[in-house]
């Protein structure tokens, strides 16, 4: 006999407390769901998890989320200008790059992450795991990106090929940019947005206003009436010229 049938008076005791056992228990809560294994996201501060739990972060998420830092940076810089218009342009300058460094030094070496990283839900951890602290992020910051710059940004672009997508200033510093998260495609799509069209966007708009100089009628009509101003006084001049000559 089925033991998952309904109990007869037939059924023993002993058959009859087999027969319940082997029916699952129902929560009394049916909102309540048992996590499936491997569906739920690690979490990155457990000393138990390491940075190897996580998908490392691609050139196209990390360099979104530094154009977004430097956009939402650069609006106070812009706003410290207005407000003291007769500053040095080098002392604004400095004042922007010092700025920046105090803000990924301090963002990275205590909470891993940016305003641009968090929103796509990047963080910077140590190889082994844990934060990184204010000393391996001032490496990381300062002296790894200086580096990565030296040859036409190739320690950034590095990032393309590594197989564990580590730019140089990672490696100095041996962290990765690791995804807390799954990214979803609203959020990548913004991200090549960023990182694709943006800058094409920006060549055209400069390359058209150079064109739009280039053949604007009214500043050529504007030069040529200029130009022709100057031959009108020189000829009057060479006129006066003359005349002083002859009366003399």
């Amino acid at each position: 006999m089925d033991d998952n049938k309904i109990p007869t008076q037939s059924q023993s005791p002993q058959k009859l407390q087999q027969s319940q056992a082997s029916v699952p228990p129902v929560s009394a809560n049916p909102s309540v769901q048992v996590p499936i294994a491997g569906s739920v996201t690690p979490d990155i501060n457990s000393p138990a998890v390491t940075a190897e739990d996580f998908d490392k972060a691609g050139f196209i998420l990390r360099g979104a989320a530094y154009m977004l830092d430097s956009f939402l940076l650069i609006l106070p810089m812009i706003f410290f200008a207005l407000v003291f218009p007769n500053l040095d342009e080098n002392v604004i300058n400095a004042f922007l790059a010092l700025g920046l460094l105090i803000y990924y030094i301090v963002a990275t070496g205590l909470y891993g992450t940016t305003l641009g990283k968090r929103f796509f839900y990047l963080r910077v951890v140590r190889i082994e795991g844990g934060k990184v602290g204010l000393g391996k992020a001032f490496i990381r910051e300062f002296i790894g990106k200086i580096i990565s710059s030296l040859v036409f940004d190739l320690g950034f672009a590095w990032v393309l090929w590594d197989k564990d997508k580590q730019s140089w200033h990672d490696k100095i510093a041996k962290t990765y940019v690791v995804c807390e998260k799954p990214v979803g495609k609203g959020r990548k799509a913004i991200a090549y947005f960023i990182v694709l069209v943006l800058p094409v966007i920006a060549i055209l708009g400069i390359l058209a206003a150079i064109v739009l100089v280039a053949i604007n009628p009214a500043g050529q009509l504007e030069k040529a009436r200029q130009q022709d101003e100057l031959q009108k006084q020189q000829f009057q001049q060479d006129l006066r010229d003359q005349n002083r000559l002859q009366y003399n």
